[in-house]
């Protein structure tokens, strides 16, 4: 690693956390606040935000006294196996964050909120305004994505057959109306990892055996005009079989970020991890940097592999930031740019 740098601490368990940038110089993080008091009682995300030239963190009180209640972990029991395939004792339990995602402007936030009723909620990072739109029911994906307008926002309805998960809807819901939903046919798309919105407007789904060396990454383009959606599906072939550790699409839709690694499903110490942009059918693809895979303890004397994640792009379209050794770290793409 030659070129990222760190910016900010982010002294939580990886899974326990997630963040977003505001602006090129704030992050918006959600990390889960322990309550040592009542173990059993549901817990809760706290929203802070972090300075990128200083590290300073500032708690959002306001939007915290509002929504806390309303981010609620869900909680995952860990089972690990030795190479053996033998059970390891203690089971760990987690709390992952609710799905959330911030617009373009870094103004709003919209999660869904497992509260009674469940709904759809989109707050301003300020706390003063909000929107809420009621869960209907049906198979739904947990995968939201915003509009590049930042006042639309799309859901995604699923169907389960033959033991596979696909694509067949999506709703367009706007900030200004709750009930002038704009509905999308997609047909039949077959399940994958939602990126984002491109620059022509197309939502783009991605497909790849997550931490497993593959020769190609596969693309649906699904076009987002009401009706019955196009959708145009491609490959994009890697340099060599490379295992694909994450994926971002830039904030103007363009190009592509890549997190490429050389090792099989089996981490080992020492291991590399590239980070490679491109456009978005793959071409021009290059390596921006690259993060060596550590070994770290944990509380129950275990060790794990710690490795970057939680890629993403700066709204300058010009750096990308990463989690790795708790901490989140930014590197530029083009090497003449200093940060």
């Amino acid at each position: 690693m030659t070129r990222a740098i760190k910016v900010a601490d982010a002294n939580a368990r990886r899974q326990e956390q997630t963040y977003f940038w505001i602006s090129n110089e704030q992050a918006l993080f959600l990390r889960h606040t322990p309550d040592t008091r009542h173990p059993s009682a549901p817990r809760y995300y706290d929203a802070i935000e972090v300075d990128r030239a200083t590290g300073t963190e500032t708690r959002l009180n306001a939007f915290n006294g509002r929504y806390r209640s309303w981010l609620i972990a869900t909680r995952m029991h860990c089972h690990l196996v030795d190479e053996a395939g033998n059970l390891m004792e203690p089971v760990e339990t987690v709390y992952l964050p609710p799905t959330c995602a911030l617009s373009p402007d870094g103004k709003w936030l919209l999660w869904h909120s497992h509260a009674v009723p469940p709904m759809w909620i989109a707050a301003t990072v300020d706390g003063a305004g909000e929107r809420k739109w009621p869960d209907t029911g049906e198979l739904l994906s947990n995968q939201m994505q915003w509009l590049h307008d930042s006042r639309r926002w799309l859901t995604l309805y699923q169907s389960y057959q033959r033991k596979r998960y696909r694509f067949i809807g999506a709703v367009i819901h706007s900030l200004e109306d709750a009930v002038a939903d704009q509905p999308i046919r997609l047909g039949d798309v077959p399940d994958g990892m939602v990126l984002g919105i491109t620059e022509v407007g197309d939502l783009l789904i991605a497909r790849y055996p997550y931490g497993e060396r593959a020769p190609q990454v596969d693309f649906s383009a699904c076009g987002m005009h009401p009706g019955v959606a196009v959708t145009r599906d491609y490959t994009v072939p890697l340099p060599t079989p490379l295992a694909v550790h994450g994926l971002a699409l830039s904030p103007q839709g363009d190009r592509m970020a890549w997190l490429l690694g050389d090792m099989d499903n089996r981490l080992v110490a020492g291991a590399i991890v590239g980070l490679w942009v491109s456009d978005l059918k793959g071409r021009d693809m290059r390596e921006v940097d690259c993060v060596p895979v550590i070994e770290q303890a944990t509380e129950g004397e275990r060790t794990h592999f710690d490795l970057p994640a939680e890629l993403r792009w700066l709204p300058d379209g010009a750096h990308l930031s990463f989690l790795y050794r708790n901490a989140l770290w930014v590197v530029p793409i083009e090497r003449e740019q200093q940060i």
